[in-house]
């Protein structure tokens, strides 16, 4: 059964994904004219199906198979699920003639979240039917927004133990990372910056002329002040050392998620 069919008839499927989100969020990297242009071919897409104008909703569709199977799959899911609400549409990313989404669809009265593939074929934006989200290199919605509540929840266990307001030295934010092990910071010491003196015992640390570590990191973080290099604790899952998504961090503990270093699709939300 093809993507299209799919997504409407989830519901009989005790509802598998289907696809959240913000609508003013954009990881367009400044091609605002294809963003828009996308956002259009998925609207118009469902618009066409609500309508039972199923022929021009493929129209806006690539990788499909018998057009008049996917007709008659259409029918037959519109005659059981009714009209499909797009609740949101959020790029996430383009890049040449590839563009990847976020897109909350509303399917007799439930909704979910997925990623959605589009094509630029001759200068048109196609929805890409046969396209399942596997190999996206993205989460879903639900579990992206997870991932930044544990890195966040982290960060404020760490400041809670260690006595900190604020994060003394946070590291840069011109780019992202991924690395719990150097977030999110990985500079503060006893000399130098002076804001990494006692350990939350009480007992001084010996960074610079000794063998303790500097930074408050959520990964490894030393929280002796022993003159060990032993690696304490870690604020999150040692699987999460390296998480999926990429981060920056404010003085006042506030965590950013980006999809990569580079901030090129913007923060997500």
């Amino acid at each position: 059964m093809k993507r299209i069919a799919v997504i409407g008839l989830a519901v009989i499927l005790i509802l598998i994904p289907v696809m959240a989100v913000n609508c003013d969020s954009n990881g367009d990297n400044g091609n605002s004219g294809d963003s828009g242009a996308i956002k259009n071919v998925i609207r118009d897409m469902w618009n066409a199906f609500n309508e039972g104008n199923y022929e021009q909703c493929l129209t806006y569709c690539t990788n499909y198979g018998d057009a008049d199977e996917e007709i008659a799959e259409m029918t037959a899911m519109k005659a059981f699920t009714g009209n499909v609400t797009v609740e949101s549409i959020e790029i996430i990313n383009i890049g040449g003639s590839t563009a990847v989404a976020y897109v909350t669809l509303q399917i007799a009265d439930q909704t979910d979240t997925d990623v959605v593939k589009l094509d630029k074929i001759d200068g048109s934006w196609k929805y890409d039917v046969e396209y399942d989200g596997s190999e996206s290199g993205y989460a879903s919605k639900d579990e992206r927004k997870t991932e930044k509540q544990k890195v966040q929840k982290a960060v404020e266990e760490l400041m809670e133990d260690n006595g900190l307001s604020v994060i003394p030295n946070p590291v840069s934010s011109a780019t992202a990372t991924n690395n719990m092990g150097a977030f999110p910071d990985t500079t503060s010491d006893d000399d130098t910056n002076g804001d990494k003196m006692t350990d939350p015992m009480g007992n001084a640390y010996t960074i610079a002329t000794g063998n303790d570590l500097p930074g408050y990191v959520l990964c490894g973080h030393d929280n002796y002040g022993d003159n060990s290099t032993l690696q304490g604790y870690n604020y999150l899952s040692e699987n999460m050392r390296y998480t999926t998504y990429y981060y920056t961090i404010d003085s006042d503990g506030t965590v950013h998620q980006f999809i990569d270093a580079a901030k090129t699709s913007g923060e997500l939300n």
